[in-house]
């Protein structure tokens, strides 16, 4: 999520200075390969690049063929095969896998109203809706529809633009039918994040990606200690919406852990839930080091919310002592992740922000947290 933040903050400064680029997304794979459709690189006219599509053998050569899709202004699905083994031609990964990548340039505004993905993708970002975008990859017959022609769709979306069954219609109904099948499960796990799909026309085919998604983690850190800090920069790292809640001042609590996206002032623990908004992709720790606190914001985390995780800094011991009197259902505890963290060994506090984040990352997304070594088929769903 990092990566794809850093995309969209390149397209709008190269925008705003009137600059040409072009994205470029991995859009189907085969067998095994570094990056999954949705991977993203932009690319500058002088070829500069932000983001990956590989692990590197693939960038060079994309950024070379977007520099040709800037000069010509077209569109292009081109392919490449991570087992070929030629000294010139192939790559040589030994993943025996194979890698579609969309490259879409951006010349200028009426460009970017066609192809801008990456706008799309920010405006879900900032509202946090999940939503499916639709992207065409191919087409066949007489279809006028450009190849890189999109659209996004949100549970908002209720009805298609006026005209029938027009391509635009064809492709949001796709969507919809994606966004309602495939959206996220009960417990915060994203389902299946891309699928293609075939629309047909009067006019013949369109080959589309469609691509769900969620809106990014969101942490919230309940505490201002100096072990605060390096968690909040974990979780920047990752990408991730991070919010600190303390008992000092907005602009203390700013001064002091500059990497939060928002800072909230609280003295009274039950009123936490009226001070934050929290969703199914929200996880929550409490780490202030103070009992009573601890203990008050802990009940209303676990009795007036659905987040998915909510982690106890401290020892088992603490932790149950503070849930002594209350009736914590199997639902609730399933929830309530005391001593929090993963089994990493951890001492210093940025071991324990590694120990923490790991554990979100794994539990928003129904993992274990085991060795990959141990995961019996492919490390991927």
């Amino acid at each position: 999520m990092k990566e794809l933040r850093e995309c969209i903050e390149v397209a709008e400064r190269l925008a705003t200075d009137g600059e040409p680029f072009a994205i470029t997304t991995v859009v189907k794979i085969g067998g095994s390969t570094y990056r999954r459709p949705g991977a993203r690189m932009l690319v500058s006219r002088n070829g500069d690049t932000w983001g990956t599509l590989s692990g590197g053998c693939l960038e060079q050569e994309v950024a070379t063929r977007a520099v040709d899709a800037l000069a010509n202004g077209k569109a292009e699905l081109i392919s490449f095969e991570l087992g070929d083994d030629d000294v010139v031609l192939g790559f040589g990964t030994g993943c025996d896998g194979s890698v579609h990548v969309l490259i879409q340039p951006i010349l200028d505004a009426e460009s970017a109203q066609r192809h801008d993905v990456l706008e799309t993708i920010r405006s879900c970002l900032s509202t946090r809706r999940t939503a499916v975008i639709a992207t065409v990859l191919a087409t066949s017959g007489e279809v006028s529809t450009p190849i890189g022609y999109h659209c996004a769709v949100d549970a908002a979306t209720t009805s298609h633009d006026p005209g029938g069954d027009t391509p635009h219609n064809l492709i949001v109904a796709a969507a919809l039918k994606k966004l309602s099948e495939d959206s996220l499960t009960p417990d915060g796990h994203p389902s299946c994040r891309w699928q293609s799909a075939i629309v047909e026309t009067d006019r013949g085919r369109l080959e589309i990606l469609l691509e769900l998604l969620p809106p990014p983690i969101q942490i919230l850190v309940f505490g201002d200690g100096h072990d605060v800090r390096p968690l909040v920069a974990g979780a920047r790292s990752l990408g991730w919406q991070s919010t600190v809640v303390g008992r000092r001042p907005v602009e203390v609590l700013t001064a002091a852990i500059p990497d939060a996206d928002d800072h909230v002032f609280l003295m009274h623990p039950d009123r936490v839930l009226e001070r934050i908004s929290h969703d199914g992709r929200t996880a929550a720790v409490v780490m202030t080091h103070n009992y009573s606190r601890d203990a008050s914001i802990l009940h209303e985390l676990l009795f007036k919310s659905a987040m998915p995780y909510i982690g106890m800094l401290g020892p088992a011991d603490r932790t149950n002592a503070m849930l002594n009197g209350f009736d914590v259902d199997e639902a609730r505890r399933s929830r309530l992740f005391a001593p929090v963290g993963l089994d990493i060994a951890t001492e210093t506090p940025e071991e324990i922000a590694l120990s923490i984040c790991s554990e979100i990352q794994a539990v928003l997304h129904g993992r274990a947290g085991v060795h990959l070594r141990d995961r019996p088929g492919p490390i991927h769903n």
